[in-house]
């Protein structure tokens, strides 16, 4: 008690002020017996198979372990207490559990019926709510702490917090919980689509909230577990092949169709924040949907796809890849780096590889690329190879008639 009573907020350059000390380690005791009970609820709940909060395999997140530590805040049980780096927090969150109780007049009798809902798996409540004193960077690393796989609460925990407010504000009208998720990671464009899909009823917690919105829309796909096909060659190799690539309006990441020597795939924005994302995502894939991972296989076809900085600048071009990291190397670098020790045994887009595959191995096609690239990029050249072909032949012919 004495240690957490002596931590000072240092990350917000000033010590936090509390009303008197008996109020602070009243609310501090009732902090603490929340979390026992809550975290007897989440072993509970595991053992039945219904959650899906999981420390990342050693393997995968020892390639990047700042991917998936929390920087700022815990919410779950796995990073509590265990990272000095937010001791600064956790007082700060303390305070506006206090506030947030006397805000909506909830006593220890209230706390207590949320926490025997949450037991009886008609869910509960404990997480910090306090906007007020949050500068805006921290407004920013909350939410990229929020997305992450080893840092979450079960999503019917949200759920009930957030409706308990809403039944203590009386409002007539109160804002859907899902919209108020995409107004929160709104600055990823595959969040805005629609969210009346069955299956957000079944979100296990944010980071598989985020994972739904990616897959917002997405095609049915069958995955071949038997004899997965890879795609052998990059999109510039694929150019010069005559394939040529097509960027979509569709939103959904994983929707990739290749018709007719036309790859299109839809636009894929990419900020230094999209790393962490995706790495978490794929790891919750890896961990609880591992027949179902259909990112993991969008990431894995991209890679396949970008080999060097040439095949970047090609999909940047081409509009599909909008990116702002500096340059084409470090994307390339980074997509290369997202899919080891992701495993490769299965496919869904088997049928894809194979027949972009077969279009690569067709030496016509070459031929008609290295013609088209090369003799005919544009109306100028192809006019001036025209012009140069024909005084060829003409020439040809007047060599001829001389020896006849």
């Amino acid at each position: 008690m004495e240690e957490i009573e002596q931590a000072r907020a240092s990350r917000f350059g000033k010590d936090i002020d509390v009303e008197s000390q008996s109020d602070y380690r009243t609310s501090f005791a009732i902090v603490q017996k929340l979390q026992s009970k809550i975290l007897e609820s989440l072993t509970s709940q595991q053992d039945r198979g219904l959650c899906c909060i999981y420390k990342v395999p050693y393997s995968i997140r020892n390639i990047k372990p700042e991917a998936y530590t929390p920087q700022l805040i815990s919410i779950g049980p796995i990073h509590h207490g265990i990272n000095s780096g937010l001791e600064g927090m956790e007082k700060q969150k303390v305070i506006y559990y206090k506030e947030f109780t006397e805000r909506h007049k909830m006593d220890e009798e209230k706390i207590g019926n949320l926490v025997r809902r949450i037991q009886k798996k008609e869910e509960d409540s404990n997480d910090d709510r306090g906007p007020k004193t949050l500068e805006p960077w921290m407004i920013f690393e909350i939410r990229e702490d929020l997305m992450l796989l080893e840092n979450q609460l079960p999503f019917f925990v949200i759920r009930e917090i957030y409706d308990e407010v809403n039944s203590a504000r009386q409002e007539s009208k109160s804002i859907y919980l899902l919209d108020v998720a995409a107004i929160h990671f709104g600055k990823y464009t595959f969040s805005k689509e629609n969210k009346t899909d069955p299956s957000f009823e079944k979100i296990s917690h944010f980071t598989d909230l985020l994972r739904q919105f990616m897959l917002c829309g997405a095609n049915t796909r069958r995955f071949d577990f038997n004899h997965p096909i890879k795609l052998k060659y990059s999109a510039v190799m694929l150019r010069e092949a005559g394939v040529k690539f097509q960027a979509t309006e569709d939103k959904c990441l994983v929707n990739i169709t290749f018709k007719k020597g036309v790859l299109k795939i839809p636009p894929l924005e990419v900020a230094y924040s999209f790393e962490r994302l995706v790495r978490n995502i794929m790891a919750l894939e890896q961990c609880h949907k591992p027949f179902e991972a259909h990112i993991c296989n969008d990431i894995k076809f991209m890679d396949q796809l970008i080999d060097s900085a040439e095949d970047v600048e090609l999909l940047v071009k081409s509009k599909i890849i909008l990116h702002r990291l500096g340059d084409d190397a470090t994307f390339s670098d980074m997509i290369n780096k997202l899919c080891e020790k992701v495993g490769d045994t299965y496919t869904c887009y088997d049928d894809i590889c194979k027949e972009m595959n077969a279009h690569y191995e067709n030496p016509w096609n070459s031929i008609i690329a290295t013609l088209h690239l090369v003799y005919f990029p544009n109306v100028w050249r192809g006019t001036g190879t025209f012009a140069a072909a024909v005084l060829l032949i003409l020439t040809f012919m007047q060599t001829v008639k001389a020896f006849l």
